[in-house]
């Protein structure tokens, strides 16, 4: 059955492959999709590429839906109003960091 939510989690990581410095992978890591996202890329050389199939085309219909829509206004922001971009992008980098760090429990590694 077709997950119909990783449109917009497909979306998502499709405006972060936009921005520098962020990356669909780590948005997917945030999104808690990431374990998912490897399994079911393996997944598509297995006999049950169907079922990692259905998983992932949600999710490439947002990544595509939001580079074509989002790429125009991403580049006009930054020919407008270059610094105030840039910093969003800065506060985006910034921002994952925390929740990154919650992810790895670095409090056991120190």
């Amino acid at each position: 059955m077709i997950e119909w939510r990783n449109i917009l989690k497909g979306m998502t990581m499709g405006i972060s492959d936009l921005i520098p410095g962020v990356s669909g992978g780590t948005i997917a890591l945030v999104l808690g999709i990431y374990q998912r996202l490897i399994a079911a890329i393996n997944g598509l050389f297995t006999k049950e590429w169907k079922k990692h199939l259905v998983f992932l085309m949600p999710l490439v219909l947002g990544i595509i839906v939001a580079l074509l829509s989002i790429s125009h206004l991403i580049e006009w922001l930054l020919v407008a109003y270059p610094q105030p971009t840039f910093f969003l992008f800065l506060g985006l980098i910034i921002g994952i960091i925390p929740t990154l760090l919650k992810d790895i429990d670095y409090r056991q590694i120190i």
